[in-house]
Formats: structure tokens, C-alpha cells, sequence
């Protein structure tokens, strides 16, 4: 499964970090998000052997993919 957003972007330097738990982009911080979610998310289906996969482009948004064990190559 694909999740596509056309919002800001994560820097390349960055992607690392967006499973970390409390981390957010440096944008606007006025939106009351914690940090927490793609952590929690990752750590849910991560339980279940299901990995998740992100990719971005700064100003072009971003793609996170679910990779459930049994598609992915041995």
C-alpha cells in the first residue's frame, strides 16, 4: 500500500530521522502535531514483519510505502 502527499517535502539529509519518535520537520510547528505518529506506526506494523518505506522530494511531497513480508524480495 502507497500513502502520496504533495505537502512540503523531507529534506534528503532527514529521512532517517522521520521514524524517531518527537521528531517533525523544521516547518511550521503552529499545527499541535506531536511527533509521535510515524513512530507509533512503525513500531505497530514492525511487530507484524510489515516494513515501512518512505521517499521524498523537498517541495514535492512524499511517498510512504507498507512492504508486508511476503512481497518482499529475498
Amino acid at each position: 500500500m502507497r500513502i502520496i502527499d504533495k505537502g512540503d517535502g523531507i529534506a534528503a539529509d532527514q529521512l532517517s530521522l522521520v521514524f524517531d519518535r518527537y521528531w517533525r520537520t523544521q516547518g511550521d510547528r503552529s499545527d499541535g502535531a506531536s511527533g509521535l505518529g510515524f513512530a507509533i506506526a512503525s513500531r505497530i506494523y514492525g511487530t507484524r514483519g510489515v516494513r515501512i518505506q518512505v521517499s521524498s522530494e523537498q517541495g514535492c511531497g512524499s511517498c510512504f510505502e507498507l512492504i508486508p513480508p511476503f512481497l518482499r524480495a529475498s
